[in-house]
């Protein structure tokens, strides 16, 4: 029962030792009864008594009462409750003169608060020499006199704190190590070396492994470094194993507690106190991938430590890191088996790729990698760059900025693309502009770090310099077309999108800026033309793959503006066509200049066919007179009088046609009639003229078509008589006809001279002839003859084009539309 005294309020609560303080016989303690303490005792008593912090205070200069609180129990251990109110240099005997008594005197001499941290004291209070840690402070207590009647402490245990963060240090280093390691050898030798170095933790240690014959061999130990007796090379499973438990441990894969460890391990070079383990635990060390055990690991536990699940799971834990260690470890292993002939593989494929690649390691770009393609491409041999950087391998390009991209990729890991860039290369013995096309891109290693760069290009050298002499060129064809007022221009036969240069727009009548459409194009032809002339030169440039016409444009203000245009049609592999390049250019001078030349021709053709005429009438009344007479000279005289009238006649007749033409006056009678007998009649006609055999070649018998039966049998005489005129060493002609696409064609072949392909886009203009030096009196004629037959064709919606090569004749086709 607590002694009835009402002077010991300052005692009550306090739990546990508030209870053991109110029933103390103070009679018997140096600081004698509660009621007759100093104020400054009672009220640090009833402070430590009420506080759940760990406190307590020390009374007395000489001999030094402890007073402690049931907060500060679990720190005592065993020694509570037979220290409280005893001596403290009892209490803590076992560190009182090394640690605790020269804190004390500082606070009682020089009246100084003391902090302590994490400070290790070895504690007798569990049975045991304990290493524990804790935080503290000693505060002086001053008594009623001024002076320090005795100290004041607040403390807590930090063992827990401070053995967790030295394992996780432990733990830390295992693995930075394992990292660093490159084969099972090297980790277990770090392993341990760090082991070694933590005895506090584990005493001593020691690896065991199965081999396929059932034995686990012994693979690391701290023998050497803690001096302790050799552990066996191997223990042979089948025999069993009183000791260790090494049997037990791999057919259960659990841990075994083994005591009397010190009839094994009897002494230590490093300890913490000199005491030798008395007991170990054998840990299971696991496969990764099954959990099944593969070895074990014996650790010594220190006779400084509490057994708990916090140290046996420490255990686990290195002996887990030891097995996915060397599970890493093998599997690394086989990685770099793997990287390693992937290496070889790709720098064979490096080596062997159709375009320059190389590697350039480290800050300095070191050649690390270089193909044949790049050999061959820098004309450096292997040797020559073999370990050189950059700047040693191509010195000529210091001051040509072709190596800062590099260094650029190299400091920021951004790829670099560049195309047709110029370096001046030292190559074949002299420096000369060379061209690529190159990718610089970052190479980094596993960290995702930049450790070099790797280089792909090749060199377009060739393609630049053919580009820059074909811009050249196209820059002088437009400024010859600017001169002569040409413009060009292409256009995508399926989308119709038209291209063309400045110059077509002011051509047109728009501004040099204005983006021109073929719609808006086609509605400026005159609408005439546009049916006549630009759809049916159309048609023939898709059989023929030429595009040519004159035609009447309206521009803006009304005005008319007579334009030529020619081009070519471009066919695919299917020949079929889709697209169409060619040239404009405004001939309204010219076309006015000729209009009156035509005029003028027109006059002179309709004012020479009167008297010529009247001449012809009266040679053959005078060769019929003289005939009759039988003046038979003067009347052959007369004869060829009449034959070269005849050939005047046809020359007027032409100068006529060309005025009807060109005036648009030229009147065409649509008939039908059969083409066969056309032929036939006008080959029968000329053959009389020649000896040359006309041969008609065809399976039709008879065809009608609708067409101005006269001026098509004109065409044909045209073709024929030129077929005669132009093949004088030929004995035969042939006159063919079939049916083609939705047309009739026919054709003329003669087997003469042929036409140079250079002349033949013109010979369907006016006043044309072709001349061969030797030959240039023997072909006579104004040029108008084939000129005049185009038109008649073109104007009954038929085309007219030719094939020929010199010197192994010609053939001159024309096509009529069939009857619908």
């Amino acid at each position: 029962m607590e002694k009835d005294n009402l002077n010991l309020s300052f005692l009550t609560g306090g739990g546990e030792t508030g209870r053991l303080l109110r029933n103390y016989d103070w009679s018997t303690s140096v600081l004698g009864e509660p009621n007759l303490w100093p104020q400054s005792l009672k009220t640090s008593v009833s402070i430590i008594l009420h506080s759940k912090y760990p406190m307590f205070l020390w009374w007395g200069r000489d001999t030094i009462i402890n007073i402690h609180n049931d907060a500060y129990i679990p720190l005592m251990g065993v020694k509570h409750p037979r220290f409280l109110v005893e001596p403290a240099n009892e209490l803590w005997a076992e560190i009182w003169e090394t640690d605790l008594l020269p804190m004390k005197n500082m606070v009682f001499d020089q009246t100084e608060s003391i902090y302590g941290q994490d400070l290790m004291l070895i504690l007798e209070r569990k049975g045991f020499r304990e290493e524990g840690y804790y935080n503290f402070s000693y505060s002086p207590i001053i008594i009623e006199n001024g002076e320090v009647g005795g100290l004041f402490c607040a403390c807590h245990e930090e063992t827990k704190k401070v053995l967790q963060q030295r394992r996780m240090q432990m733990s830390t280093e295992i693995n930075t190590a394992s990292w660093m390691a490159d084969s099972i050898n090297e980790v277990l030798d770090a392993t341990f070396g760090i082991i070694e170095k933590n005895f506090k933790d584990i005493p001593f240690c020691a690896l065991y492994l199965l081999d396929p014959e059932g034995r686990v061999m012994l693979r690391k130990s701290t023998s050497l470094f803690q001096g302790h007796e050799e552990f066996p090379l191997y223990y042979d499973l089948k025999n069993g194993d009183d000791f260790w438990n090494f049997e037990r441990v791999i057919e259960t894969s659990m841990p075994a507690f083994i005591e009397g460890v010190s009839k094994k391990i009897t002494s230590l070079h490093h300890t913490l106190l000199g005491d030798i383990p008395q007991n170990a635990v054998c840990m299971p060390v696991f496969r990764p991938a099954d959990n099944h055990a593969i070895g074990i690991m014996v650790f010594g536990i220190s006779p400084n430590l509490v057994f708990d699940n916090n140290y046996q799971q420490f255990f686990q834990l290195i002996a887990s890191k030891i097995s996915l260690i060397m599970g890493a470890i093998n599997a690394r292993e086989q990685e770099k088996n793997v990287i390693r002939a992937s290496e070889e593989n790709l720098n064979n494929i490096l080596l062997q790729a159709p375009v320059a690649i190389s590697i350039f390691k480290g800050p300095d770009l070191t050649v690390e990698l270089v193909n044949d393609k790049a050999l061959s491409m820098w004309d450096r041999t292997r040797q020559q760059v073999k370990d050189k950087h950059f700047a040693q391998v191509f010195p000529e390009v210091e001051n040509q900025g072709t190596i800062k991209p590099l260094q650029q990729v190299y400091h920021t890991g951004v790829a670099f693309v560049a195309n047709e860039s110029q370096v001046n290369l030292f190559r074949q013995g002299k420096i000369s502009p060379a061209y690529f096309n190159f990718v610089y891109e970052p190479l980094r290693d596993i960290n995702h770090q930049v450790t070099g760069v790797v280089t792909v290009g090749f060199e377009v050298t060739d393609q630049v310099v053919a580009r820059k002499k074909a811009e050249e060129s196209e820059h002088r064809l437009n400024m010859a077309l600017d001169y002569t007022n040409t413009a060009s221009w292409e256009l995508d036969l399926h989308t119709k999108d038209l291209i063309c240069t400045q110059q077509m727009a002011l051509l047109f009548g728009f501004k040099a800026s204005e983006t021109l459409s073929f719609s808006t194009l086609r509605k400026r032809i005159h609408p005439e033309d546009l049916v006549n002339i630009v759809e049916k030169a159309f048609q023939v440039a898709m059989l023929t793959g030429d595009y040519r016409y004159d035609a009447r444009f309206i521009m803006p203000d009304g005005s008319i503006k007579w334009v030529y245009t020619q081009g070519k049609v471009i066919f695919d592999e299917n020949f079929s066509p889709v697209r169409m390049i060619g040239t404009v250019k405004d001939i309204t001078e010219a076309k006015n200049e000729q209009n009156r030349k035509d005029e003028f021709m027109g006059v002179i053709a309709h004012e020479l066919k009167t008297p010529v005429t009247s001449v012809k009438a009266f040679a053959q009344f005078l060769e019929e007179r003289f005939n009759k007479s039988g003046d038979t000279g003067s009347a052959q005289m007369l004869g060829k009088m009449g034959n070269q009238i005849n050939k005047l006649t046809l020359l007027i007749q032409d100068l006529v046609d060309l005025t009807m033409i060109e005036g648009s006056v030229l009147k065409l009678h649509q008939q039908e009639f059969d083409f066969m007998l056309l032929i036939k009649d006008t080959v029968e006609e000329l053959q009389r003229t020649t000896t040359k055999r006309i041969i008609i070649l065809s399976d039709l018998s008879e065809f009608l078509i609708c067409a101005d039966k006269d001026r098509t049998g004109q065409v044909l005489i045209n073709l024929l008589s030129n077929a005669i005129k132009y093949s004088p060493e030929a004995d035969q002609i042939e006159v063919s006809s079939y049916i083609g696409n939705e047309t009739l064609i026919c054709s003329v072949r003669d087997f003469g001279i042929g036409i140079a392909t250079e002349k033949q886009t013109h010979l369907f203009e006016r006043f044309y002839r072709v001349l061969e030096n030797e030959r240039s009196n023997s072909f006579p004629g104004l040029g108008l003859g084939l000129y005049i037959s185009a038109e008649i064709i073109r104007r009954q919606n038929g085309a007219m084009w030719l094939e020929s090569e010199k010197g192994k004749g010609s053939v001159f086709y024309f096509s009529l539309p069939l009857i619908k």
